[in-house]
């Protein structure tokens, strides 16, 4: 020994260029660490070293050059590439060093051969090979962020996920797509959620994905985040935008909202009609509103199937009254050949009707509901059998906006189920004169029995569908129709069984006594004369 030191390398401390694995990027440019103490004997006469620093500002310098030169010769101009990624018909010449910040691509490059690997995107049609371009560049440089805009941004959300490794690029663009929702672009936004099936039931089975770990869509958890912007926005920012339901049918708001609304998909305007977040301020609003959209939709497209609203009756712990059912094409077709074609004085395919509905479906023993514009209308029938096979239906209406109702109609039934008398009002009839043979195949006609009043009025069953009918005055106009649901309609009340359309208002006769025809005319129909 010459009273040197030996110093002693540990290879694994190095990598195999030579460089500390020690030091990582975030103490390349820091001082060292202070050396032990020196003996005052050993330091005397020696001048004390300090290393030199860059300042941050020429750190950040660095990495820009650094940036701008691996972007521009390694991405733009593909030199030095030691890999070949096929996409759709283009092919990058890249390199694996940078591809490998990707978990996706560095399976791909881990698996593959020769080191040529592709991206299939022929099951991924929200995946451009523009957004593709811009993940693949933000891999080297985040100046490719500045490439994304409103029209891609949304395959560049899905194509930086599906690559992984860019959380913020994903981000970015998701806060571009956040901010092209409007009310010219929601419709689209409303299409593109719609189109994304929901992920799976998670099972032990379950089919492998392409996507990576913990995703079951190409968007990742953006997927969620996408639903609930868009339908936030359609269901409660835009009418709140619109000014569209502060003042109800009134204003350009009311309009564009209503005419957004109408393109939508059933499932999507019955779920944001029907949500509690929808700010509509009362029911009724809701269901006005839910009117005129299923109007303007059945105007746009006359063949499509039937929709209806329903408004329920005292209340609803979902949040809404107001319900939208729908019907068969083939049924809603029939329907409109029979009522949309007869004239109308005030045009029925023009104007909201007034609609009633049933609790029950017994025709003498039912609950009926409704709304005449704003008021509410309420109608009760009630059948008791006393000694002697003496059976009695009558016919409750509601007072005005109270809880009391008054007698109005009595039918007192011969041997408990023939046709006997009516009582209506002060006037005394046989049930048969409310049932009269009209003027057409199955039809039933009546003239209410008021002397003041003597109107002609004709109920006529659908020539193809036995539970429809149509009432038509002595003019020949359809005035209103009645259908008795396949199915019965969910309520908060409970099941509705039957619907009855008017477009007339403020006529107690009528509305009496095309009531009871009906009554007569449905018992009838399950038990003859």
């Amino acid at each position: 020994m010459n009273g040197t030191q030996e110093v002693s390398h540990a290879p694994a401390a190095h990598g195999t260029n030579g460089i500390s694995n020690q030091a990582g990027p975030s103490n390349i440019y820091a001082s060292p660490a202070p050396s032990s103490p020196v003996a005052p004997d050993a330091s005397r006469g020696q001048a004390v070293h300090t290393a030199p620093e860059l300042t941050a500002d020429q750190v950040n310098q660095r990495h820009a050059e650094i940036s701008a030169h691996i972007y521009h010769t390694g991405f733009q101009l593909g030199q030095y590439a030691d890999v070949s990624l096929h996409v759709h018909n283009r092919q990058y010449r890249l390199h694996a060093l940078i591809l490998s910040r990707s978990p996706y691509l560095a399976h791909l490059l881990a698996t593959s051969q020769n080191n040529v690997i592709y991206i299939r995107l022929e099951d991924e049609p929200h995946i451009t090979e523009e957004a593709i371009a811009v993940a693949l560049g933000y891999l080297y440089s985040p100046y490719q962020v500045g490439l994304v805009n409103p029209s891609n941004a949304r395959s560049v959300v899905a194509a930086a996920c599906l690559l992984g490794g860019m959380p913020e690029l994903a981000d970015l663009a998701f806060e571009c797509c956040r901010a092209s929702i409007s009310a010219s672009t929601i419709v689209d936004w409303v299409n593109f959620v719609e189109s994304i099936p929901p992920p799976p039931a998670p099972a032990s089975d379950a089919t492998p994905t392409n996507y990576p770990q913990g995703q079951t869509s190409v968007f990742g958890p953006y997927l969620n985040q996408f639903r609930d912007l868009v339908y936030g926005y359609l269901i409660v920012t835009l009418p709140n935008v619109l000014h569209a339901l502060a003042v109800p049918e009134d204003g350009n708001g009311w309009d564009e909202l209503l005419g957004i609304y109408t393109q939508l998909p059933f499932d999507t305007l019955k779920q944001a009609i029907e949500s509690p977040a929808f700010p509509a301020g009362t029911d009724q609003v809701r269901f006005r509103f839910a009117k005129a959209v299923v109007a303007q939709r059945k105007q746009a497209n006359p063949s499509g199937a039937e929709e209806t609203v329903v408004l329920a009756f005292g209340g609803s712990q979902s949040g809404s009254a107001v319900h939208i059912t729908r019907k068969s094409k083939k049924k809603a077709a029939l329907e409109a050949s029979t009522i949309d074609s007869s004239p109308s004085p005030g045009g029925i395919g023009l104007n909201y009707s007034n609609d009633l509905y049933w609790t029950s479906p017994d025709p003498r023993d039912s609950g009926i509901i409704g709304y005449e514009g704003p008021q509410p209308v309420f109608w009760r029938l009630t059948t008791t059998m006393a000694y002697h096979n003496a059976t009695r239906t009558i016919v409750y209406k509601g007072v005005d906006q109270s809880d009391r109702e008054e007698e109005v109609a009595w039918l007192d039934w011969t041997s408990v189920n023939h046709l006997g008398l009516a009582t209506i009002g002060g006037m005394e009839v046989p049930m048969s004169q409310l049932v009269q043979r009209g003027s057409a195949f199955r039809s039933r006609q009546f003239t209410i029995p008021d002397p003041q009043d003597q109107r002609v009025f004709e109920w006529r069953r659908d020539e193809s569908v036995d539970n429809m009918y149509q009432l038509y005055n002595e003019h020949g106009a359809g005035i209103a129709s009645f259908e008795l649901y396949d199915m019965p309609q969910p309520s908060s009340i409970g099941p509705l069984y039957a619907v009855m359309r008017y477009w007339y208002k403020e006529d107690d006769n009528l509305m009496l006594t095309s009531i009871l025809s009906l009554t007569l005319i449905r018992w009838i129909a399950l038990h003859g004369p």
